[in-house]
Formats: C-alpha cells, structure tokens, sequence
C-alpha cells in the first residue's frame, strides 16, 4: 500500500478471507485486475463478495497455464 498510487493494476493469488479488506479497497479504486484463488471450494465467502467479477479459479485455467510438450503436441495433433 505504500506505492499505492503508482500501482497500474494488481492480481492476487489466495483464498483466504483475510485479504478481504485489501481486494474491497482495490476493486473500490479500479485496481483489482484479476483475484485467482487455488482453490475452488475452499475459497472464502468473502473473498468471492470482495472480488466479484474478477475471480477466477486455477483449475478452470489449467489448459491455459499447464506446460505442453512441442514435441508431444506436434503427435497428437498429427495421430487425430
């Protein structure tokens, strides 16, 4: 919060309710980009009331985000 002023946009990674307050202020100010939480079920109520729209779940960016073999690629999409 010190450099509040100078911060673009922030994304946070958690699921704890604790950083309630900080993702509120952030979303208040336009600068909440994106809260990702690890973990779907386990995520606070409050976190996903505090991020609203700007919530997303690891799991759901899995295809995204996972590493991919060139090689391995270049097969599969070779053998379908």
């Amino acid at each position: 919060m010190i450099d509040f002023e100078k911060l673009n946009k922030a994304i946070l990674v958690t699921s704890d309710g604790d950083f309630y307050c900080l993702v509120n202020h952030l979303y208040k100010h336009n600068k909440l980009a994106r809260v990702l939480s690890p973990y779907k079920i386990r995520c606070s109520k409050l976190l996903k009331q505090a991020a609203r729209g700007e919530l997303r779940f690891l799991a759901s960016l899995q295809e995204k985000l996972e590493y991919k073999n060139k090689k391995a690629l270049l097969r599969d999409r070779t053998t379908q």
